[in-house]
């Protein structure tokens, strides 16, 4: 009688396994489909911003890929390198703001 409980309790403890196996899937298949979806929203939510600074010589363009990495486009060297510490401040304000 002792063996037969054994086995049965082995049996029950595997397919309490089993069941853990699958709800950790069906989880990490619904976290995968919330990244998909948050995802997909943030590429569509494409936003053009104008800033007017002066002491800009010409007009300075952002295009801002997928990963979010900035490309600035300028007439000159100074305006770009302006733009670009703009660009650095904007993202790193939390840092600043102490």
């Amino acid at each position: 009688m002792k063996i037969l409980s054994r086995r049965v309790g082995s049996l029950n403890s595997n397919n309490n396994g089993v069941e853990k196996m699958k709800t950790v899937q069906s989880l990490s298949r619904l976290f995968l489909f919330a990244l998909l979806v948050a995802g997909a929203s943030a590429t569509s939510l494409v936003q053009a911003q104008t800033v007017n600074v002066p002491g800009l010589s010409d007009d300075v363009t952002v295009y801002t890929d997928a990963e979010g990495i900035p490309t600035i486009v300028g007439g000159t060297e100074r305006d770009v390198t302006f733009v670009q510490g703009y660009l650095h401040a904007r993202d790193r304000f939390f840092q600043m703001d102490f």
